[in-house]
C-alpha cells in the first residue's frame, strides 16, 4: 500500500489547520481498518478454499469461518463508526435487513412506536394515518423452567368403611425421579446433538437456581440409555436387513477406573444411505461401542448382514470376506477411492511430487462422472460408469503399475501406490453394481459429531458410557440424516398412545418415515406402566404387534419373545387372546390396525350339557364350549388343543 504524500501545513491558514490533521488522520485510521479487512477477508478465503482446507474436518472449517467473520465484522463496524464521525453526522450506514429470514411460526410482539404529538405543525388539526414502517428483530427467552406439581385427590364414602378411592399414580421413566420426560429428552439432545457436556448442563442449570449435580445428570442418561436399548436393537436388525451398507471406526477415549488414565475404545458405524441412487429405503445409522478395534467387533456387529459392505482400507475387515466368517457368508466390500486420493494428497502436499499429482488428476475424472450421475437409478448409473468411468480406471491401473516397477516400495511415495495396488479389487467394485458409492465419505460424515462430542466432553467414564454413548448417539442422528428434529416433541404422533405401539414393536417405521422424536420416545418409555415387582405391563397394542411377529414365516414364538425379554409361554398366552378376538392383529405391511378373521373350531357333535354351578362356559368366536366335573379327559385334552396357538 503506497504511503500518502506529505502536506506542508504551513501553507494552510491557522483557523483551517485543526480542520485538516483531524481529517489526516481519520484517513490513516480508515486505511489501517481497509488494510485489516483485505487481511481478514484473504484468511477467510483462505480457510474456506485454500490448501489447508483439505486437511480441515467441517466442523473445523467451520470454527475458523466463525471466527473471521467475528473479526471482520468488528472492523467494519469500527469502520462505519469512524466514517460517521468524519462525516457531517447526517449520513447513516446502511442497515443490513434480514427481515423475510424468520419463520413465520413463530410468534410475533408488536411495539408501534407514536410520535410525540400528531398535532399538524401548521396548526390545522390532527394528522391522519397514511401508512407504517415495521421491521423485525429476534428475541431470545432463556431456557424456561417448571415444575409440574401431580395432585391425585382421595375419596371416600362417608356413610361405608368400603376403602379410598384414587386415581394410580401415573407412569414415568424414573419412577419417583425429578425429571420428566420432556426433562430427559432436553438433557440427552443437548449432551450428544448439540455436544454439551453435563457438567457444562449443570452448570446452566445452577444460573436459573437448579442445583442439580452432574452425576443425577449422569444417572437419568443411564437409564435413559438402558431403555433405550430396543430400539436400537431393533434399528440394527432394520440396517442389516440391507443389500448395501457403510462401516467405519473411530476412537472414544474411555477412563480406565483402576489406573486412573484413558484408554482407547471404538464407535463403529453402521450406516445406509441410498439416496445417492433414489433407493427406497431412508437412511440411517447405528453406533457400536467396543474396548478395541479388532476385526472381530466388525464380525459379531455384521452377524446377519452378507450384502456389499463399503468401508475404508483397514485390515481388520479382511475376515469378513473369507469363507471362515462368522455369522453369516462372506461379504463382498467396495473400498474407497477417497482414501486413495488421500494418500496420493498427502505425498503431494509433502513433496510437490509430479508424480502424485498426476494421480489426482486421473482420480479427479472419476468424480467427475459421479456428479454428472448422482441421483439416477442405478442401471442408468451402471451404464454410465461402464461406458466413462471403465476405462479410466483401466487406464489408471495400468499406469499405477507402471510407477510401481519405477518407484521403490520403501519410499513414501511407493507405500502409497502398494496401498490403492493392495485394495484395487474393492476399489473396482462401484464399476460393476450401480448402488455402490465411490467413496465411503457418507459415513465418515456421520461419525464426526462423534468426533465433536469428543473433543467437548473428552472422554466416557466407563466402557459402559461408550456403550451408552453410541446407543443415544444413534436415535439423534439417524433423526438428523431424516431431517427430524430430535426434540420434536409429538411433532407427527398426536396420539401417544399410538407413539408407543409404534416406537417399541416398528422403530423401522417410526424412525425412518418421519415419526420418531426423543421427546416422544420418553414419553412412550414412560406409558408402559410397571407392577409392584418392577416388570412391564403390556398394552394391547404391544401385545397385538408381537403376536403378529410370530405369523411371519420363518418367525417362531421362542425367537419373538426373545427379541422382547419375554418368557415364551406368555407371548403363547397372548396368541391365545388373539384367537379369541381379544387382541386386534395389526396389517404387518401398513401401520393401522385390522381385524383378522381367525377360523372358529367345529361345534361338538353332541348337544352340550345343561349349565350349573359347577359348569364353565368357553366362549371362543361365539362357539360356547362348556365344561364341567364330568367332561372326560379326552375331550378336555381335544378342547386344549383347538385352543392352542
Amino acid at each position: 500500500m503506497q504511503t500518502a504524500p506529505a502536506i506542508d501545513l504551513s501553507t494552510i491558514p491557522a483557523a483551517q489547520r485543526a480542520a485538516v490533521l483531524a481529517l489526516m488522520e481519520t484517513v490513516a485510521a480508515l486505511t489501517e481498518i481497509t488494510r485489516r479487512q483485505e487481511h481478514l477477508i484473504a484468511e477467510l478465503n483462505h480457510a474456506l478454499h485454500g490448501k489447508r482446507s483439505e486437511k480441515l474436518y467441517e466442523d473445523e472449517r467451520q470454527l475458523a469461518f466463525e471466527d473471521l467473520s467475528i473479526a471482520l465484522a468488528e472492523v467494519e463496524a469500527e469502520k462505519e463508526t469512524r466514517a460517521a464521525k468524519a462525516g457531517d453526522g447526517t449520513s447513516k450506514p446502511a442497515l443490513k435487513r434480514t427481515i423475510g429470514n424468520l419463520p413465520a411460526g413463530l410468534p410475533r410482539i408488536e411495539e408501534v412506536i407514536e410520535p410525540d404529538s400528531l398535532i399538524c405543525p401548521c396548526g390545522c388539526g390532527v394528522m391522519h394515518k397514511i401508512g407504517e414502517d415495521r421491521s423485525e428483530r429476534l428475541d431470545i427467552i432463556p431456557a424456561q423452567l417448571r415444575v409440574i406439581v401431580t395432585v391425585r385427590p382421595k375419596y371416600a364414602c362417608r356413610a361405608c368403611t368400603d376403602g379410598v378411592t384414587q386415581a394410580p399414580a401415573p407412569s414415568h421413566l424414573i419412577m419417583g425421579g425429578l425429571p420428566t420426560e420432556a426433562t430427559l429428552a432436553h438433557v440427552l439432545v443437548s449432551k450428544y446433538a448439540d455436544h454439551l457436556p453435563l457438567y457444562r448442563q449443570s452448570q446452566i442449570l445452577a444460573r436459573a437456581g437448579v442445583d442439580l449435580h452432574r452425576a443425577v445428570l449422569a444417572d437419568w442418561v443411564g437409564k435413559a440409555a438402558f431403555h433405550l436399548k430396543p430400539i436400537v436393537d431393533r434399528m440394527a436388525e432394520h440396517l442389516k436387513r440391507s443389500s448395501k451398507l457403510f462401516m467405519d471406526e473411530t476412537t472414544a477415549p474411555v477412563l480406565d477406573p483402576g489406573r486412573g488414565v484413558t484408554k482407547t475404545g471404538y464407535l463403529w458405524a453402521l450406516a445406509r444411505d441410498d439416496r445417492p441412487w433414489g433407493g427406497e429405503d431412508p437412511p440411517g445409522i447405528v453406533y457400536f461401542y467396543a474396548p478395541g478395534r479388532a476385526g472381530g467387533n466388525a464380525e459379531t456387529f455384521l452377524t446377519g448382514f452378507d450384502g456389499i459392505l463399503q468401508i475404508d482400507g483397514y485390515t481388520g475387515y479382511n475376515r469378513l470376506t473369507k469363507p471362515s466368517r462368522k455369522g453369516g457368508a462372506p461379504v463382498r466390500v467396495a473400498h474407497c477411492w477417497a482414501h486413495a486420493r488421500r494418500k496420493l494428497k498427502e505425498i503431494f502436499d509433502r513433496d510437490g511430487s509430479e508424480i502424485a499429482a498426476e494421480g489426482l488428476r486421473r482420480i479427479a475424472e472419476f468424480y467427475a462422472v459421479e456428479a454428472d450421475i448422482r441421483g439416477i437409478s442405478p442401471g442408468q448409473r451402471l451404464s454410465a460408469r461402464q461406458a466413462r468411468t471403465a476405462p479410466l480406471v483401466a487406464a489408471f491401473g495400468d499406469w499405477l503399475q507402471a510407477q510401481r516397477r519405477k518407484i521403490s516400495a520403501k519410499s513414501r511415495l511407493g507405500e502409497k501406490l502398494t496401498y490403492i495396488h493392495n485394495h484395487w479389487d474393492g476399489l473396482q467394485t462401484f464399476l460393476t453394481d450401480g448402488r455402490v458409492e465411490i467413496d465411503n465419505n457418507r459415513v465418515e460424515n456421520l461419525i464426526r459429531p462423534i468426533a465433536l462430542n469428543r473433543k467437548n466432553a473428552l472422554f466416557a467414564g466407563h466402557d459402559e458410557g461408550g456403550v451408552a454413548w453410541g446407543r443415544i448417539a444413534s436415535l439423534i442422528e439417524t433423526c438428523k440424516i431424516n431431517g427430524i428434529e430430535p426434540f420434536a416433541y409429538r411433532k407427527r404422533c398426536a396420539d401417544p398412545t399410538l407413539t408407543a405401539y409404534r416406537l417399541i414393536c416398528d422403530s423401522e417405521a417410526l424412525l425412518f418415515q418421519g415419526s420418531f422424536s426423543m421427546g416422544a420416545t420418553s414419553e412412550f418409555l414412560a406409558m408402559v406402566p410397571r407392577r409392584s415387582d418392577g416388570k412391564r405391563n403390556w398394552p394391547p397394542e404391544l401385545k397385538a404387534r408381537i403376536v403378529a411377529e410370530t405369523l411371519i414365516e420363518g418367525e417362531t414364538v421362542k425367537a419373538v419373545a426373545q427379541r422382547y425379554e419375554l418368557i415364551p409361554s406368555t407371548v403363547s398366552d397372548w396368541r391365545r387372546m388373539a384367537r379369541q378376538g381379544k387382541l386386534v392383529l395389526p396389517n404387518l405391511d401398513g401401520m393401522d390396525f385390522v381385524p383378522i378373521e381367525i377360523e372358529a373350531p367345529a361345534p361338538l357333535a353332541e348337544p352340550l350339557p345343561a349349565a350349573s354351578a359347577s359348569t364353565i362356559d368357553v366362549i371362543k368366536c361365539d362357539v360356547t364350549i362348556r365344561l364341567d366335573a364330568a367332561t372326560p379327559a379326552a375331550r378336555i385334552a381335544a378342547i386344549a388343543k383347538a385352543l392352542a396357538p
